[in-house]
């Protein structure tokens, strides 16, 4: 709808045997890893009659034990959804939320696992095996064209929500019968970037254009800003490893820097080396660091 590429924009899921796809267009695959071999396929946006989202489905799917875990968005009890991971058969649905941009999570919290779903709508945690509702939270902009796009952060029994587009930021206490609000305010607003939890702080690139953007830690607990740096990285994409954040920043340069809640501290950046938009967070694996545009793949060397 915006002139954007026709994706995709999920991450696929590899296990031992299967590789789990989900497009842009709602076409949710299971293949065979080694073969390629189609093992089911689901046309989710089809058969769960779900409005167009405004840059099509872009929250990638999770894999707990046999169940697949989707944020689909449709209508009549089909907002979210667990399928069987070997069969592709639909265990269970609920809610009429329409769907985010924001992958799902799953953490155990007080002995019961829990799936956690920012929808278009807001907050929805479930049991995991059976998709009972514990609890729902609204949390959207008030502004129609806007959306959701950074996961639920859990640590504990406390629950992260960010949003852009005025929406800000909300801290939960998870209860037996509900969540308890324990801040609500514009201290952090992730647009797609999801913040990063570290010993009781956050990190995460806050504001929703590129000219406003600015990387900041708060406290986790209390929401108060530690501190704010605008150091053109735009509404940059991270990982970290080794006390060290490697961003990526949307225009295509790699920067390291240095973990901490007392000041942000750049160790050092490349020129441009990708081209914009790079949207897409840098890879860790084995020592060798991946990053991506849209064309082009460049793999780092970082062991050292």
């Amino acid at each position: 709808m915006y002139g954007y590429n026709s994706g995709p924009r999920c991450s696929p899921i590899i296990t031992e045997k299967e590789v789990y796809t989900l497009g842009a267009g709602g076409e949710l695959h299971c293949l065979d890893r080694q073969t390629g071999k189609q093992i089911w396929k689901r046309s989710i946006n089809r058969e769960y009659k779900v409005k167009q989202n405004f840059f099509g489905v872009g929250a990638s799917p999770v894999l707990e034990g046999n169940l697949l875990l989707v944020n689909v968005g449709g209508p009549d009890g089909a907002g979210v959804a667990a399928f069987d991971r070997l069969t592709g058969k639909t265990v269970w649905a609920t809610t009429d939320d329409g769907a985010s941009y924001c992958t799902p999570a799953v953490a155990t919290v007080k002995g019961k696992r829990y799936g956690f779903f920012l929808t278009r709508k807001g907050l929805v945690i479930t049991e995991v095996a059976t998709g009972k509702v514990h609890s729902t939270y609204f949390f959207r902009s008030r502004k129609y064209e806007s959306v959701n796009g950074a996961t639920p952060i859990i640590v504990d029994d406390l629950v992260f929500l960010s949003a852009a587009y005025q929406t800000g930021c909300a801290l939960l206490r998870m209860k037996d019968d509900g969540v308890e609000e324990i801040y609500r305010g514009l201290q952090m607003s992730n647009h797609w970037g999801t913040s990063i939890y570290i010993d009781g702080h956050l990190y995460g690139v806050d504001g929703r254009h590129e000219s406003e953007a600015n990387f900041r830690c708060i406290d986790f607990k209390s929401g108060k800003l530690k501190w704010q740096v605008d150091e053109e990285l735009g509404r940059a994409t991270m990982i970290v490893a080794d006390g060290k954040f490697f961003i990526l920043t949307e225009r295509g340069k790699l920067v390291l820097a240095k973990a901490s809640p007392e000041a942000y501290r750049e160790i050092s950046r490349t020129p441009t080396i990708l081209s914009y938009p790079c949207y897409t967070p840098p890879i860790l694996a084995n020592g060798f660091l991946y990053t991506r545009d849209e064309k082009k793949l460049i793999c780092f060397d970082v062991r050292k």
